[in-house]
């Protein structure tokens, strides 16, 4: 939150989304004193999909940010990934990112590097990485649908696909958005749930 905060951009609105959580978030977000900031808890824990799909519902602008909760923005995420959406033919942007371990160590890179109708380039592997450097148009969703709340892995990069047949793709090659990298246990690391949504991917 602090990060979006930050912004050099500073039109946005803050969704909290609550995925049925059991530590202290409500107690965070309350304690920050910003009339743009909403706090949402899903009635029990519904997975990441659902989770954003919640935030794109609730949210009144034309242009729709992901953040993770444990990744960061740079301060001008925002304003860079606004000044690309001139472009009509852009439906989706994204940012390159920085990968930090658990200890602060840089462990990786991913470059944003490929623009245009990338689809094809799409289909051989996820070029757009995390959600958290991800920005879109509200009515490209509205053509191409929502987050599919029945993959537990890899729903980012479906709806990646879905967009991309149908619109340009944006990159913004600076680093703008920072990614969490921990040991300990992560969806994408049940082996079980990953070969279902790759399964039916």
């Amino acid at each position: 939150i602090d990060s979006v905060l930050r912004q050099t951009y500073q039109y946005f609105e803050i969704i909290v989304i609550d995925d049925g959580s059991n530590d202290d978030t409500y107690q965070v977000v309350q304690s920050i004193n910003d009339s743009r900031i909403r706090y949402i808890r899903l009635d029990r824990t519904k997975g990441a999909a659902a989770a954003r799909n919640e935030g794109i519902l609730q949210a009144n602008g034309e242009l729709i940010a992901f953040l993770d909760s444990d990744d960061i923005w740079m301060s001008k995420k925002l304003e860079m990934q606004v000044n690309t959406f001139l472009n009509d033919d852009v439906g989706l942007c994204y940012t390159s990112i920085l990968l930090i371990d658990e200890k602060g160590k840089v462990v990786g890179k991913h470059k944003a590097t490929h623009s245009g109708y990338i689809f094809k380039k799409l289909l051989k592997k996820n070029i757009i990485g995390s959600a958290s450097s991800v920005m879109v148009k509200r009515n490209c969703l509205d053509k191409c649908g929502l987050f599919d709340e029945s993959l537990t892995h890899r729903e980012d990069y479906d709806l990646w696909l879905r967009i991309a047949k149908h619109y340009k793709t944006a990159s913004v090659r600076k680093t703008l958005t920072i990614q969490y990298v921990h040991n300990a246990f992560r969806l994408s690391t049940d082996f079980s749930k990953r070969i279902t949504s790759y399964t039916y991917f």
